[in-house]
Parts: C-alpha cells; sequence; structure tokens
C-alpha cells in the first residue's frame, strides 16, 4: 500500500464528495418543494374551508331572514283576516241594531193604530225593546233573539214610564221581526 495519496484519488474523493454534495442538494430542494406544496395545499384547503363556511353563514342568514319574512307575512295576514272579521262583526251589530229600531217602530205603529181602533188608550208616544232571557244584539251566534216591548203612553213625574207590554221576535236568520200585544 502506498503511503501517500495521489492526484487520482484525491481526485475520486472530490467527486465523490461533490456527487453526494449534489445528491444531498437535490434531496434537499425536492423536499422544499414537497415541503412548500403541502404548505400551499393546505392553505387552499383552508381557503376553500372558509369559503365554505361563509357562504354557509350567508345561506343560513338568508334563510333565517327568509323565514323572518314568512312569519311576518303570516302575522300579516292574520291580523288583515282579524280586523276584516271585527269590521263585519260591527257592521252585523249595527244592521241588528237598526232591525230592534224597526222592531220598536213597528211596535209603535201597530200600538197607534189600537188607539185608533180604540182598543188602547193612548197616545201613544214612543216604544222601546229590551232583549230578555239574556238575549242581545251583540251574541252574534244567537239565531233569533226575544224582546219585550212597551209602547209607552205615560211619562211619570219621577222617570217612570208607562205603556202597553209587547212581545218580539227577531229571527236573525232568516231577516224577520214579529210582535203581539200582550194581555195586559
Amino acid at each position: 500500500m502506498k503511503q501517500g495519496t495521489s492526484k487520482q484519488t484525491l481526485l475520486r474523493i472530490g467527486v465523490g464528495v461533490v456527487a453526494v454534495l449534489v445528491v444531498a442538494g437535490i434531496g434537499a430542494a425536492v423536499a422544499v418543494t414537497q415541503n412548500q406544496q403541502a404548505a400551499d395545499n393546505r392553505a387552499a384547503e383552508a381557503s376553500a374551508s372558509a369559503a365554505a363556511a361563509a357562504a354557509a353563514s350567508a345561506s343560513a342568514a338568508a334563510s333565517a331572514s327568509a323565514a323572518a319574512e314568512q312569519v311576518a307575512a303570516e302575522q300579516a295576514a292574520a291580523d288583515k283576516a282579524a280586523a276584516d272579521q271585527q269590521a263585519a262583526d260591527d257592521a252585523e251589530r249595527e244592521d241588528r241594531a237598526a232591525t230592534v229600531e224597526q222592531l220598536e217602530a213597528t211596535v209603535k205603529k201597530d200600538a197607534k193604530g189600537s188607539v185608533k181602533a180604540g182598543t188602547l188608550t193612548g197616545p201613544i208616544k214612543r216604544a222601546e225593546c229590551t232583549a230578555t232571557g239574556g238575549g242581545s244584539t251583540d251574541d252574534l251566534d244567537a239565531k233569533s233573539t226575544t224582546y219585550k216591548c212597551l209602547a209607552v203612553n205615560k211619562d211619570n213625574a219621577d222617570g217612570t214610564y208607562e205603556g202597553w207590554i209587547y212581545s218580539g221576535l227577531i229571527d236573525w236568520t232568516a231577516g224577520t221581526l214579529s210582535w203581539h200585544l200582550e194581555s195586559n
């Protein structure tokens, strides 16, 4: 074996070291590139996840807004229906009050006719009718209401009055009214 190292051996060692360094450099470059690609992939996935979450949040907000609008629309429709029903009920009550006034006018006319015929004493000043048996023109479920009517022929000084008693019936369903003089 030789004690000295030849140029050729040094050259071989140098080439080997350079080859090792080149391979190591290439390996390091590949590793850095792969790490960068993995980081880029993670960033892209995070960005896509954030975009999906933002879209889901926007969709949920839109759904909540649409649901709130639907609830508001339903409430407005219910309020309108209630107002329409109240208006219809008020109109029915006004019609019923007018029908009671018609019954009073009819009783007064009948009593005046009886005074003229000599069967009752007069003069008949007015007629007043009051619902009996707990009936009321406000009870819109009632199909009919009975009335006690008084054909007034005398007003007393104490605020009371006297007259001829009539019974009346208003049939709300048929839209008819009837009356008769009670035995006094």
